[in-house]
């Protein structure tokens, strides 16, 4: 592993104890020791030390916070394209759910948006059995306004230039299947299930999802889907408030400081920034 990266790793293993709250020392020695690129697969199927952390700030969008996973959100990123790019999905379309609660006013602004494009800002965790995803929407403590919520997603493997992949063969989770951050997808319906035994829960909505072709095709790793999104950030922003776009570059330019490349795209990205400013 390259200094950079270890330095990389050192910042996010400190960051992730400080906010952890739980002593965890013995699996941030074996982090240490076995990680790598390749496998990064492997680690996020695994309950560590960082994975609900890594979550979290994924689905935040606080970049500040999403910088200390840099160099693991591109491993991961990069591996599972890989295993995509080797994948045994046929060519037809095939579902995959997802069963977790929602809090009541995410759901109801997924059901006020029929035939809308959303996208997920996290690696996306499903199953391609049905009652695995069931059990995990009803089985999860909820209080409202917090609801449970079985999502049913069409994907053909034509549809997306992100990848995803079965990781069943790694994970716990029998029929696994991970997709991509930044994966679009369109909302079909929104609905209580059928009066099928197997799926019936009172509070249970349904919400059916199609997976739709990608705009954002050629990134070469996870920063650029930062600095991506940094673009459509900071352009809305006033230039009144240019110091604190600076804070923002100022913190990218700090975690990558060992990182030539990653600079550079920093720095390609504030001339482009700048250059658009001056136009308007």
């Amino acid at each position: 592993m390259s200094p950079p990266k270890e330095m990389a790793m050192e910042n996010m293993i400190k960051y992730c104890e400080t906010n952890a709250g739980v002593n965890f020392d013995k699996r941030v020695d074996e982090f240490r020791s076995q990680y790598a690129g390749h496998n990064a697969i492997v680690w996020y199927s695994r309950d560590g030390f960082f994975k609900k952390i890594f979550d979290r700030d994924l689905r935040s969008t606080d970049m500040s916070l999403i910088l200390y996973f840099g160099f693991y959100l591109n491993d991961l990123y990069n591996a599972l394209r890989r295993k995509f790019s080797h994948s045994p999905f046929s060519d037809s379309a095939f579902i995959v759910y997802r069963g977790q609660t929602l809090p009541r006013r995410d759901l109801e602004e997924l059901k006020e948006k029929i035939g809308c494009l959303i996208a997920n800002n996290s690696f996306l965790s499903t199953t391609s059995d049905r009652n695995i995803a069931f059990k995990y929407a009803i089985d999860q403590k909820y209080t409202l306004p917090n609801e449970p919520v079985l999502f049913e997603i069409h994907i053909s493997e034509k549809s997306s230039h992100r990848p995803f992949a079965d990781i069943s063969d790694i994970s716990h989770v029998e029929g696994e299947i991970l997709l991509s951050v930044n994966t679009i997808f369109r909302i079909d319906s929104a609905r209580k299930p059928s009066s099928d035994k197997h799926f019936t829960s009172r509070n249970l909505w349904e919400i059916s999802l199609t997976m739709c072709e990608s705009k954002l095709t050629g990134l070469n790793d996870y920063f650029d889907v930062i600095i991506l999104k940094l673009t459509e950030i900071l352009r809305r922003i006033s230039p009144v408030n240019d110091r604190t776009n600076k804070k923002v570059l100022d913190r990218c330019r700090l975690y990558y400081a060992h990182d030539p490349i990653e600079l550079e795209k920093i720095a390609d990205f504030e001339r482009n920034y700048e250059a658009d400013q001056a136009i308007r």
